[in-house]
């Protein structure tokens, strides 16, 4: 029953019908309150399209408010002076109508709600297999002035809150959660303030169903311009939830409208999370971003369409693009541009700059909250560099336990909690009586300020610590830790059929040809390693770098008298073996090399023998284990190398390997043996593959009888009969994935697909191009050259031993991932290029992707169908058939490797290089064995290699390995770099030529080598490093001289093989080979 308060204006209503009466009397009066009973669920409606009403002001609240009113519709058209607090909105997302807001406002002015709740029944991620419902939306307001959201909160709903083509719009003190959208959504805002509030916890959904963000600003069918908007000391932490861009925007319809989304200032807020877009704005004017932190929640989640999640590896960048940007004093693990920012790495906390050494306890990951974030009172970051928010303080409103963490680099279940940051009104308890009680899920309990907990197993485990104060005031906090597995690898053989199998055990190891795995007697699997043949574990692993300690372990069986190297990681560690079998073992640290001898002829007894290298930096010792017993020990301490170029070979790196085969090949970051480990922590050798992740699908389009079929791709189609059911010849038409699909743009991962048939007579050219981003080509010879552009420079690759031209389709994908560090060609599920790559693709700017060539008619002679795009690439291993057919060189990093198998010239190093066989007296001639090699028959007679190549240029080693043949005594240039380096051919000798950065050096042959007119090995070789400069001929050195320098810049002219301008090699060449990066170990080899 309506009541009239005592107090003036003051409305007391209990029933729908009585709501409505009550707004009316007070608006169309002097205004007042309402307050609601609790028990109805009302609804309320303002409609006033034409502004035909003048209202007075009106507060709607709960009668009481412990106990709010329920509102399930709120729908304001051309309302005024209104407030809403103290009340809970609320309504199931099948129940809500129109829009699919809870409180749906269009074209009103000023309206607050506070103090409020608003919420839906959104209980999952929407898009996965799960089905769950979409909750309604929170707020959505579009063609209004000054709205104000505040200390409120909003959760379970599908977006929180929509400002369209509004201004003078306020949110500040909200706290939104366990939602499955975006939090504020911001389109065509002028004059906006989002401050103090906590977004955190969200449900997030697949990305096929919805992009994600905690913030985004857009472009998009906006009449106004996105301006004065300012997002400061907000927290955005995705706690224990799934992955969300933190705040993000471009203006997707720049062309159309022209908008640089003008002074956005993004200042002192809290970014935890586990996405590349930490901060990123693009098409901005006058933008300012400073004093935020922006680091990486290793509790963040992916939803993936089946239902599972997957933890998120994504690390947090700021990214600003536009004009007159200010970038300034942001902590993050990337920074693009600005000064005065500072960059933390995620790789090791055996690094100084590693997050974990700066903040209190990052590792509670979703289980903590701000005072696990705050940086350590002995960080120089304090004060100076990102959120003020985070700064250490000695005190705090009320009693707050905090736990300082740090894991033992020696043994990582090992850790040590801190209490002595617990603080209050008075500042730090400790001095102040304080007591500490640690329980830990074990059920074992700990007292001190200052405890050391073994936790036994990897996984995660839970801990509780509670400060007790004199005057019996206690704070409790609960939180988690994740205990990595020291477990780096683990390779078995057992089981294994051949070489193919083996590959399998691990996404980032690889058996090299001619390897192979036999069976024993017993039963056991070996893998026989010797001369080139044998077992990488690729540097994609970052855990074989910056170990302070680590057990690295085989078991082997050499051959009879067998010596030479059987373990090599260049500028770490080497094992080998002599004749009398003694075993060497050789450490680099940052403090020095250590070089271990063992005391016994451990292989004299030409048995099977279990090798473990152990390397205790705490105690300084490291320790040959022989069958379990130590056999020798020295002194060794500090950290090995950070990861550069090479992984762990088992076996030999570039040169021949002991025969010999091995079994169980292990490596841990901790002392301990691998029968150490837990079940959890030791799976068999079959569960060590990489878990297959299903793609996140940004969309996809395909070719029908009845259709173009197209979901969540945007795409245009030029050209008459393009196109049919086998797909679109693009030859014939030009498709392109319009910049409205984002995926590519301002991306750290991305991975698209498509089925690929060569047209009749099809001819080389470009399949797929994105301006400044990526382009895939068709070659002569073939093969599918890859180019992507990130701000981290070029990268090609190319396949090798794909065959294209056999009248099939092909299932063709190229996959990117710069946590990864590695950008794939894959062709019908097999890896069959690979090469290292990181950084952000270019942001979104005038272009989208283009199938074919969108400026010439260089298009290649192919039929693409069933495209499907990918938010995150896809890295797997080198497949075993491309891994044999590339050529690589004999040390260093393969750059180049020409193949003279096929009818054209071509590079099978991997890496794509263009090349082309010029003039009538070049040709590829058949030997006696069946195998072809170049000749060149003398002027004008060449093999050209593109100057596109980076590492032909400024490098301070090198190796070019041929083998070659000599037809004429004088005058005659083998190969060469105009300006840069050549190698001759002088009085059947060889002359060698270069300039570099600090000089002009010379080598010759001496003894006239090639008048024999046979085939020799060549090896030119350059290490700035070791200062030599060396040729190799037959296996003999046979000249070496000092030099130092790096070698030329890029000019106008790539590498030629004979001579352009007369004076060509009359010969012919085979097994040519280029690489770079080549270790001083190889100039230790006489």
């Amino acid at each position: 029953m309506e009541q009239q308060s005592e107090a003036a204006n003051v409305i007391i209503v209990s029933s729908q019908q009585e709501l409505d009466a009550a707004y009316e009397s007070l608006a169309s009066g002097a205004g007042g309150k309402i307050l609601l009973e609790a028990g109805p669920s009302y609804q309320f409606t303002v409609r006033d399209a034409d502004d035909i009403h003048e209202t007075a002001h009106v507060t709607i609240g709960s009668l009481d408010s412990d106990n709010p009113a329920e509102i399930s519709s709120v729908r304001l058209k051309g309302a005024e002076n209104i407030t809403f607090e103290d009340l809970t909105f609320a309504v199931d997302g099948a129940d809500v109508t129109g829009s699919g807001n809870l409180i749906d406002m269009r074209d009103s002015q000023n309206i607050t709600i506070r103090n409020s709740a608003i919420s839906s029944d959104a209980e999952g991620a929407i898009g996965t297999a799960a089905g769950y419902t979409e909750g309604a939306g929170g707020l959505f307001a579009k063609g209004c002035e000054g709205i104000t959201v505040e200390s409120s909160t909003v959760n379970n709903t599908n977006h929180a809150f929509a400002f369209l083509d509004s201004t003078n719009v306020t949110v500040v003190d909200n706290d939104i959660s366990a939602i499955q959208g975006d939090g504020i959504r911001i389109g065509g805002v002028s004059g906006m303030l989002i401050e103090g509030n906590n977004l955190h916890d969200l449900l997030g959904s697949t990305q096929d169903a919805n992009h994600s963000d905690m913030i985004q600003i857009w472009g998009k069918n906006i009449s106004h311009n996105n301006q004065n908007i300012t997002i400061r000391e907000n927290i955005l932490d995705t706690g224990n939830g799934a992955r969300y861009q933190m705040i993000f925007g471009h203006n997707e319809d720049i062309a159309e409208n022209g908008f640089l989304f003008e002074n956005i200032v993004i200042e002192d807020n809290v970014l935890y999370g586990a996405h590349q877009h930490g901060i990123s704005i693009e098409d901005t004017l006058n933008a300012t971003v400073r004093y935020n932190t922006v680091i990486y929640n290793s509790d963040t989640y992916v939803n993936m369409a089946d239902g599972s999640q997957v933890q998120a590896e994504m690390t947090g960048a700021i990214q600003i693009g536009g004009e007159g940007a200010v970038i300034e004093y942001n902590i993050a693990h990337n920074v693009d541009g600005g000064e005065n920012n500072v960059v933390l790495s995620t790789s090791s906390p055996a690094l100084a700059d590693d997050y974990r050494n700066h903040f209190v306890n990052v590792e509670s990951g979703g289980s903590g909250d701000l005072r696990d974030l705050m940086l350590r009172p002995d960080s120089e970051l304090n004060g100076v560099a990102g959120s003020s928010l985070l700064w250490s303080s000695d005190s705090a409103e009320t009693l707050t336990a905090v736990a300082d963490v740090t894991v033992s680099q020696d043994d990582r279940s090992v850790v040590t909690l801190d209490a002595s940051l617990s603080r209050g009104p008075a500042g730090y308890v400790d001095v102040q009586g304080a007591t500490y009680l640690w329980t830990f899920d074990d059920g074992t309990t700990a007292t001190g300020r200052v405890v050391t907990h073994d936790f036994g197993t990897a996984g995660e485990h839970g801990y509780t610590l509670t400060v007790t104060l004199p005057d019996g005031s206690t704070d409790e906090i609960n939180r988690t830790i994740d205990i990595e597995t020291p477990l780096v690898f683990l390779h078995d053989f057992e089981g294994q059929a051949d070489a193919e199998q083996a590959a399998t055990l691990d996404a980032d190891a690889f058996v090299f040809a001619p390897a192979e795995t036999v069976e024993a007697e017993s039963g056991a699997g070996w893998l026989q390693i010797g001369g080139d043949a044998g077992f990488l574990i690729e540097r994609n692993n970052d855990k074989l770098f910056n170990l302070s300690s680590f057990n690295l372990g085989l078991t082997m069986d050499r051959a009879d008298g067998a010596s030479g190297v059987f373990l090599h990681l260049p500028r770490t560690m080497t094992a080998s073996v002599d004749e009398a079998g003694y075993v060497t073992f050789e450490l680099v640290t940052d403090e020095g090399t250590f070089t271990l001898l063992s005391e016994s002829a451990v292989f004299s007894d030409n048995e099977a023998h279990k090798l473990s290298f152990v390397f205790d930096g705490q105690a300084g010792t490291l320790t040959l284990m022989v069958d379990g017993v130590a056999d020798a020990v020295t002194e060794a301490s500090g950290t090995t190398a950070e990861k550069q170029y090479w992984g762990l070979t088992i076996g030999n790196t570039w040169q021949d390997a002991v025969e010999a085969s091995v079994q169980e090949v292990y490596l841990l970051s901790e002392t301990c043996e691998p029968e150490s480990l837990l079940e959890p922590q030791s799976p068999p050798a079959d569960e060590v593959v990489a878990p297959e992740v299903p793609a996140e699908i940004a969309g996809t389009l395909s070719f029908e009888a009845d259709g173009i079929v197209a979901q969540d791709l945007d795409y245009k189609l030029e050209g008459d009969g393009a196109w049919s059911e086998a797909g679109v010849d693009i030859t014939k038409g030009t498709l392109s994935l319009t910049r409205a699909n984002d995926t590519f743009y301002d991306a750290d991962s991305f991975g698209i697909s498509f089925d690929l048939s060569l047209n009749e007579g099809g001819s080389p050219g470009t399949i797929l191009y994105l301006h400044q981003t990526l382009a895939l080509t068709l070659t002569d010879a073939g093969q599918l050259v890859f180019q992507l552009t990130t701000d981290a420079g070029v990268q090609t690759i190319g396949t090798v031993g794909v065959n294209l031209d056999d009248g099939a389709a092909h299932r063709v994908a190229l996959e990117y991932d710069a946590k990864a560090g590695a950008m794939e060609i894959v062709v019908d599920g097999a890896v069959m290029a690979t090469g290292s790559q990181t950084g952000q693709t270019a942001p979104v700017k005038y272009w989208g992707l283009t199938f074919g060539d969108p400026w010439s008619d260089d298009d290649a002679g192919v039929t693409i169908d069933n495209i499907v795009v990918a938010e995150e690439g896809q890295i797997g291993p080198l497949a075993p058939d491309a891994e044999l057919a590339t050529v690589r060189a004999p040390a260093g990093d393969t750059v180049l490797s020409l193949d003279f198998e096929d009818k054209v010239v071509a590079d099978v190093s991997g890496n794509g290089t263009y090349v082309i066989m010029k003039g009538g007296e070049a040709s590829l001639v058949v030997a006696a064995d069946g195998s072809q090699f170049l000749e060149l028959g003398g002027d004008l007679a060449t093999v050209n290699v593109s100057r596109e190549e980076d590492d032909l240029y400024n490098q301070d080693s090198f190796l070019f390995s041929f083998e070659m043949r000599s037809d004429a005594p004088e005058g005659r240039t083998v190969f060469g770099i105009h300006k840069s380096m050549t190698l001759d051919v002088v009085g059947d000798d060889l002359v060698f030529n270069i300039t570099t950065t600090e000089g002009q050096y010379s080598l010759s042959s001496s003894g006239d080598i090639l008048s024999d007119a046979d085939w020799h090995d060549v090896q030119i070789a350059y290490s700035d490093e070791v200062g030599q400069l060396r040729m190799v001929v037959d296996g003999a050195v046979i000249a070496a001289t000092e030099a130092s320098g790096a070698t030329l810049d890029r000019a106008y002219w790539g590498l030629t093989l004979g001579r352009e301008w007369g004076g060509g090699f009359d010969g012919a060449i085979d097994d040519f080979t280029y690489s770079t990066n080549v270790a001083a170990d190889y100039f230790d080899v006489a």
